[in-house]
């Protein structure tokens, strides 16, 4: 029988108390949104709660989250017709967004800032197989 934490959690996880995550091959980036909007709720709600010992309000927990799509941007916007919308809000929830990534050549086509980072989380997803 699973705990109640476990059937709280989509297939046993937790990306709540993720500060890495990145995303590979999400097409529209429309997962990489849902992600986003889930950490950004999560230090929304972080940033108004205080600590009972002092009143303080927490600082607001901070995660990065680096969504890839295999395509380039310009057939991201020809191909999705609400991709300028997705692409916006990921932008305003301080995701950062990586364009003609290959995953399975992360070396040379990851952006160099993003080589040398530890990720808690790597969600590839298959929406072009």
């Amino acid at each position: 029988v699973a705990s109640s934490s476990s059937r709280s959690r989509p297939y046993g996880y937790s990306i709540q108390n993720t500060p890495n995550v990145l995303t590979i091959g999400d097409g529209d980036l429309t997962f990489s949104l849902a992600i986003s909007r889930l950490l950004s709720s999560k230090s929304s709600s972080d940033a108004t709660t205080t600590n009972n010992n002092d009143n303080k309000t927490k600082p607001p927990t901070t995660a990065n989250i680096i969504a890839t799509s295999y395509e380039n941007k310009e057939t991201l916007h020809r191909i999705y017709p609400n991709f300028s919308k997705i692409h916006d809000e990921l932008l305003q929830n301080n995701t950062q967004i990586q364009y003609s990534v290959d995953g399975t050549k992360l070396s040379s086509t990851l952006l160099n800032a993003n080589k040398t980072m530890k990720f808690n989380r790597i969600i590839w997803n298959f929406p072009c197989i």
